[in-house]
């Protein structure tokens, strides 16, 4: 895709699957790896991606913003909205557009964080935080994911 010689994987990042609604409603915006050094490398702020970025933050944006509809849950399509937004260093205009339409009481666990670095068995006892807002589970979820700089 990118032109260099390099094969490049497309995925969609499932990480997102059940963490602001459930499968069905759920959005997982697109990740794209290659193989370097034998290991595989999330490439995806490549500048050659950036259409497949723009696609998928217009798909996102209008299940998002769109007028709510009987049995629809906006919250996963934000999340990836919110997701994909970064990659073309729109995740400020994004946030402020995702606050307004999604769902701040869904009958839905927003993902937790963790207070302090994880270890390799998780959370340590005490330390987990659950976020009781959308805006805030999101911006957590999308630090954790590496799709926003944790500063």
């Amino acid at each position: 895709v990118s032109g260099d010689g390099v094969a490049d994987f497309q995925f969609l990042d499932n990480s997102f699957l059940y963490s602001f609604a459930s499968y069905a409603d759920s959005w997982a915006p697109p990740i794209i790896m290659n193989i370097l050094g034998g290991k595989a490398v999330d490439v995806s702020t490549k500048p050659a991606f950036r259409k497949i970025f723009e696609a998928e933050v217009a798909d996102a944006r209008q299940q998002c913003v769109a007028p709510k509809q009987a049995g629809s849950f906006r919250n996963g399509a934000c999340a990836a909205y919110g997701a994909s937004a970064p990659r073309l260093g729109k995740y400020p205009a994004a946030r402020a557009e995702i606050v307004r339409p999604h769902q701040a009481n869904p009958d839905w666990d927003y993902p937790t964080g963790c207070a302090v670095a994880e270890t390799a068995t998780g959370c340590p006892d005490g330390q987990e935080v659950k976020y009781t807002s959308f805006p805030a589970a999101l911006d957590a979820f999308l630090k954790q994911q590496g799709y926003l700089s944790a500063r």
